[in-house]
Order: C-alpha cells, then structure tokens, then sequence
C-alpha cells in the first residue's frame, strides 16, 4: 500500500466502526439488557438505518477515491515502466544499430546515439499525475529521468560539435560524460523496473530483458 495511502485506510476503519457503534445506541438507547432486542421498535430500526445511512456515507466516497487513486498509480507506474523499459532497449546493441564507440585516451567509451524519450514522464508530472505514483518511487524515477535528460543534452552538444566541425579534444569530455551516464543508467533502470515489477502485474510481453546487456561489441564504431 502506498505509504501516503496509509492514515486514509485508517479513517476509514474508523469511520465505519463508529457508524456501527452509532447504530447501535440509537438502536438499543435505553433498552433493558434483558430484553434489548425486543424494545427496539419500528421507529427505532428507522433511526437506526438513517444514521447508518449518514455515517457510512462518506466512508464509503472516501474508500471509492482511495480506489481510484491507487488505479490512477497502477496505469501511472506501468507507463513509466513501458517508457523506461524502451530506454534500457535503447542501450542494448543486440536491439539498435546506434551504439557506438570512441576512443578516448586510450579506453574505448561506449555511448548510445539515441535521444532518449521522456514524454511519459513529463506529462505525469506536468498535469499532476505523478503524485499517485509510490512516494518511494517517485524520487528513484525522477533521479533516472533527469539523468536521461542530462544524456540527451549531452548528446545533442556532441551532435553540434562534431557537425561545425570541432577538434575530437573538445569533444572528448563531453564522451566520457555520455559514457558514464549510460553505464549508471544500466544499473538504474533495471533496478526501478524490478521495484515496478514488485507492487504491480506486468504483462509477461511487456516485461523488460531481464540480466546484464553486453555493450562490448557495438554495431557502430566512430
């Protein structure tokens, strides 16, 4: 259960046990314990159901929008899950054509020439949405996204560069920078889509590859 979740399932329990102790002192007020049931006339048992009636009431519109705030995470986190699963595809070279690798004094720096998608993402946030995602989750996603986004920036700086025409010793920070961020990505993603993978169902043919992904022979070389 989703922590922020928590206190609300707890008023609700409250809510409901105090509609049923309400219940019963307006139905056995005052009755003889002898013979309780007995005393409790038609007009009591009215009474009785009109205050169950009116306590219950908003226990149960509170448990309706607990529900749909828990779907509302459910559709949010396998979203995000689709999304982050088509970014560890893109570092996987037996998948895409576009991994490459520099030279970079003497270490080979394997990069992606993929700009990564983060739409998913931006539009959760940007209406609101991502709130009813696990807090636990939220903060791991948004460290990931922003270091997809970092990537792409990078990226696009070396797309610049090598297209004007700059010297490869300008370039070359901006390749490892590309290079680390991958390798920490490779490590990220997965252990997200396995924290996803733990609270929600994942259909079997949207589960991400599972195991280590091999950059050591790319496709391309630059």
């Amino acid at each position: 259960m989703n922590v922020a979740m928590a206190p609300r399932a707890v008023y609700l329990v409250a809510g409901a046990v105090a509609a049923v102790v309400l219940t019963t002192m307006v139905a056995f007020w005052d009755c003889p314990h002898s013979s309780a049931f007995a005393c409790v006339s038609v007009e009591r048992q009215a009474a009785a159901v009109t205050v169950l009636t009116l306590t219950l009431a908003p226990v149960v519109y509170f448990a309706k929008h607990i529900y749909s705030d828990k779907m509302k995470g459910r559709r949010a986190s396998i979203s995000l899950y689709a999304e982050l699963s088509d970014a560890l595809n893109g570092l996987d070279p037996s998948k895409h054509h576009d991994l490459r690798v520099v030279d970079v004094g003497g270490k080979a720096v394997h990069f992606t020439s993929r700009v990564f998608n983060h739409d998913i993402y931006d539009s959760l946030v940007n209406s609101g949405k991502i709130t009813f995602v696990d807090i636990e989750l939220q903060q791991y996603v948004q460290d990931v996204f922003q270091d997809l986004k970092d990537h792409n920036m990078a990226l696009l700086k070396v797309r610049e560069m090598e297209e004007s025409g700059a010297s490869f010793s300008l370039a070359q920070e901006l390749y490892r920078t590309l290079g680390d961020s991958e390798q920490d990505l490779l490590v990220k993603i997965p252990d997200i889509l396995s924290k996803i993978e733990e609270r929600y169902t994942i259909p079997a043919g949207a589960k991400a590859k599972s195991g280590q992904i091999n950059r050591d022979k790319p496709r391309r070389t630059a």
